[in-house]
């Protein structure tokens, strides 16, 4: 009994009940209806059965009359009169009639035995074969007669007025035996069919007031689960969501009134303990806030003297950029007069002297250049750097890059080997500045190269890029150095060690590379039969120059160009900005 009340307490239950006591009512109402249709549909059809037999009775009594009145018209003068012929008229017309009154009892002979055949009920059929014994006995005393009377209308007596008295006795005792019968089966019909209609109404009225009262109990039952299952629920689900709705505003002090222990109970206890646990968070997290504001408040100031410090070396390094680059294009530009003074004497020296003076004036033209870059560098933190825009050969602006290091590298003692493609391997860009680029490529790996070690160039093109790769024989890079290898003003490693550079070379080459679409990638230890990990502008590996034959000794570095064989025509001169 306590499980059961326990059960009735939750809403799944009372809801399963409802649809149950629902469905059970709309089940019996169907079943009444079904029973009730059948019922009705019996009696409309038995007493349609019935009105069709008085039909036929009344059609039987009129054809037996047409066969009297046509034996009395066989036996009056007119017709036995010698010369009218009338004697095969009266027979031939006897005969139809005898026919018509066969078919009426046939048709009702069937009636009857249709309406047996329909009748379940045993009583049903017991009255059904006793008119059909009626019936019978009709149709016998009709054949008793016409088998009485063919004597008379074919036999041509002597006395016609003797035959037509004889024939109207018979005529008499078959009316007075056959129209009993008839009346007796037609009042038989009359019956049924009126307690047939009698049953009819009655049903009616019954189904009326089951429909009464289905309807009653439905509305009955739709009154118990509204104010019992529905509204109670309503109430607390509208409940429900208020609270939800103040909870989401901020009122975590909202609390649901529990009055029961089903699913809707549950869940307001669930909304309850959610409340409570988003009212401490909330105290924790306004705890926290203060402590973080404390923490903001105390640190601001560090910051802002970080800041500030910040501002004062780049501004002391741009002023170094432009220092250097003053301070050393005044001695640049007195070597290279001095070198055109001597060159335009009108006695020269011996060619040795004056290959010499040529080649100081070369040097001096291209330092003068770096000593350019180093003040586009400077420029380029305003985005103020012109990068040329024309088509160039790849092989000669590698070749050139090659020549403006191969004296550093035979005073090293270092080995250029360069795999150069063929002419008409052409890239877009500022071929001026991507000399510069792989040259200062060249020179660090001449510098970190040992005495006697070799330096491999190669330029190759694969579909729509072109990589340039640089290997050298050095100590390669540090673990720890390499990802920072492109951060400028960055200095780690042998570098540090014995302050060589300003720590602009990779960082200058990636923002150039980057200027033209390309990608710069750096790969230490660089083995010769494969690929290493490496670092690159896009975090892939590069690929093993190892068909040039510039096998390199490990450790060693790879560092590898790659730039777009292809580019789509713009202005002949391009203003390229961003961040070297």
């Amino acid at each position: 009994m306590r499980r059961a009340l326990a059960l009735l307490r939750s809403l799944r239950a009372r809801f399963l009940l409802a649809v149950g006591l629902l469905a059970l009512v709309a089940m019996a109402a169907a079943v009444a209806l079904v029973i009730g249709i059948s019922a009705a549909t019996r009696d409309i059809d038995t007493a349609a059965a019935a009105h069709r037999r008085v039909e036929l009775l009344g059609a039987l009594s009129a054809r037996v009359s047409d066969y009297a009145v046509l034996l009395l018209q066989a036996l009056s003068p007119a017709a036995t009169a010698p010369q009218g012929g009338g004697v095969d008229v009266a027979g031939t017309r006897l005969a139809s009639a005898r026919g018509q009154v066969e078919s009426a009892f046939a048709d009702l002979d069937g009636a009857l035995r249709e309406e047996i055949d329909r009748t379940s009920d045993a009583d049903g059929k017991t009255l059904v074969a006793t008119r059909s014994i009626v019936l019978a006995r009709m149709r016998a005393r009709f054949q008793s007669l016409d088998r009485q009377v063919q004597p008379l209308v074919f036999g041509h007596g002597d006395d016609p007025a003797a035959d037509a008295g004889r024939l109207r006795a018979m005529l008499d005792t078959f009316a007075t035996s056959f129209a009993p019968l008839l009346a007796e089966l037609i009042d038989e019909e009359r019956r049924t069919s009126s307690v047939a209609q009698t049953e009819t109404k009655a049903l009616r009225g019954r189904l009326t007031m089951l429909g009464v009262a289905a309807v009653c109990a439905v509305l009955l039952l739709a009154g118990f689960v509204y104010l019992g299952i529905v509204r109670p629920v309503a109430s607390r689900a509208a409940a429900v969501a208020r609270a939800v709705g103040d909870i989401g505003a901020g009122r975590f002090d909202t609390r649901l009134a529990i009055g029961g222990r089903d699913e809707l109970s549950l869940l307001m206890l669930s909304v309850n303990r959610m409340a409570a646990r988003l009212a401490r968070r909330e105290a924790c997290v306004a705890a926290d806030r203060a402590r973080l504001t404390e923490i903001i408040e105390a640190n601001t100031a560090d910051l802002r003297a970080a800041n500030r410090a910040l501002e004062e070396t780049d501004i002391a390094r741009r002023r170094f950029f432009a220092d250097v680059s003053h301070e050393l294009r005044t001695p640049l530009t007195v070597i290279l007069g001095e070198a055109d003074v001597t060159l335009r004497a009108a006695q020269n020296p011996e060619p040795v002297y004056r290959a010499a003076l040529t080649t100081i004036r070369q040097r001096g033209r291209r330092l003068r250049r770096r000593v350019e870059d180093l003040l586009r560098v400077a420029r380029s933190e305003s985005g103020q750097i012109e990068l040329a825009d024309a088509d160039f050969d790849i092989a000669r602006m590698v070749s050139e890059a090659v020549e403006d290091v191969s004296a550093l590298a035979r005073a090293a003692g270092v080995r250029l080997a360069a795999s150069l493609p063929p002419a008409g391997c052409t890239a877009h860009g500022d071929a001026d500045w991507l000399r510069q680029v792989v040259a200062g490529v060249l020179e660090n790996a001449v510098r970190h190269s040992p005495s006697g070690g070799t330096v491999g160039v190669l330029a190759r093109a694969g579909g729509d890029t072109i990589a340039v790769t640089v290997v050298d024989e050095g100590p390669g890079i540090a673990a720890e150095v390499l990802p920072h290898v492109f951060e400028r003003f960055y200095r780690g490693g042998e570098s540090a060690e014995r302050g060589l550079g300003y720590g602009i070379g990779l960082s200058l080459a990636k923002w150039i590379v980057d200027q033209h679409h390309g990608a710069v990638e750096i790969e230490s230890p660089a083995r010769p039969d494969g690929p290493q990990a490496g670092t690159g502008t896009d975090g892939a590996q590069s690929a093993s120059p190892g068909e040039a034959g510039l096998g390199a000794r490990p450790p060693g570095t790879r560092v590898t160009l790659r730039l777009p064989a292809v580019r789509p025509a713009d202005p002949s001169v391009m203003v390229m900005g961003g961040q070297a």
